[in-house]
């Protein structure tokens, strides 16, 4: 892809090409190439095109670097009489919000984006954003508020009349395998289904699905297989590492778990979901106590600390989280070595 691309971009490139070869060295890690790239994308369109930003933001974010990311948007966040900034920088501002533990700032954010759709006609992506509070009080560890959320949401205006070629199948599964609901889970795997062919749905779509239904059952070891199977069709990431790594944890297979955990935190991050901003933390931690129940406490400590670091200013509620963490620390810190 790396060479077919490069040569594209010789002949005649666009922004979109520009962007491509970009996720490709960021995913393979080729710093220097991915920052040459944006040359390019400067001779083909101006400073603040979306694509440039989302490229200059991808870069980043790929590092690991959010202080960085974070320039890059408050730099391109100005709003045209009140609009939206442009889609790079309210989805930039969102996944900073959220891998931070400012889950209030990225709901307002959220909600604000599926009001524009709504507006602008778009009933499908206005509804998947009004089920965000869900996955927020999921986050929040408040199960039972998202249930109750999830039955208000679903009964309410941008689900009423909703066709299930328009239903946020892939949200709606992501909902049901954490809440336990296999008739939810089921239900967006047929429409997911009816409204792809065979032929031109992902490769890793059948075992995403199989994995999500087995969560739902608390099938815990068969979730884990299929989210795993998942991750080794896919070429890009997290791409169900973290997914794949949670099912090994609730299955009592550490060792698996923390490779998963790893194979999410170590390679850039290119996909364009949620899993990173919403796993990453969770397995920064998990990946310290993994590690201090393996009795190598210097892992751990390093662990917890980039959790820590990364929540320092997360949501009041969020903070016993961090508070306990850094109780660990000192704990782990007091011991003997």
């Amino acid at each position: 892809a790396e060479q077919v691309l490069r040569a594209g971009l010789g002949r005649a490139g666009t922004m979109t090409m520009v962007s491509k070869l970009a996720n490709t060295y960021v995913l393979e890690g080729k710093w220097a190439a991915a920052d040459s790239l944006d040359a390019v994308s400067l001779r083909l369109g101006p400073p603040t095109h979306p694509i440039r930003i989302g490229i200059l933001f991808s870069n980043a974010v790929g590092r690991r670097d959010y202080a960085a990311a974070e320039r890059i948007i408050v730099a391109n966040e100005a709003r045209d009489h009140g609009a939206l900034p442009s889609p790079p920088v309210y989805w930039g501002q969102v996944f900073l919000a959220e891998i931070h533990g400012r889950l209030h700032r990225s709901e307002r954010l959220m909600a604000e984006i599926g009001d524009s759709a709504a507006v602008q006609g778009d009933p499908a992506r206005a509804a998947d954003l009004a089920l965000m509070p869900v996955l927020y009080a999921i986050r929040r560890g408040q199960a039972e508020e998202a249930k109750r959320a999830l039955a208000t949401i679903l009964a309410g205006p941008r689900f009423r009349g909703l066709s299930d070629g328009d239903l946020p199948a892939s949200t709606l599964g992501d909902i049901g395998a954490v809440l336990g609901d296999v008739a939810l889970v089921r239900r967006a795997r047929r429409a997911t289904e009816a409204a792809q062919p065979v032929g031109a749905r992902s490769p890793a779509s059948s075992s995403f699905w199989d994995a999500g239904e087995a969560q739902a059952e608390r099938r815990w070891h068969d979730a884990a297989v299929a989210y795993s199977r998942a991750v080794a069709i896919l070429h890009c990431s997290p791409c169900g590492a973290f997914y794949a790594a949670q099912a090994w944890d609730a299955a009592g297979n550490a060792d698996s778990a923390i490779a998963y955990y790893r194979l999410g935190t170590d390679r850039p991050a290119t996909s364009d979901d949620y899993e990173d901003s919403y796993f990453y933390p969770v397995a920064l931690r998990r990946l310290g106590a993994l590690y201090e129940e393996r009795g190598e406490r210097a892992t751990a400590l390093e662990w917890y600390g980039r959790f820590v670091d990364l929540w320092r200013d997360a949501d009041p509620e969020l903070q016993p989280l961090v508070r306990e963490t850094r109780a660990q620390m000192a704990r782990l810190t007091g011991e003997p070595q």
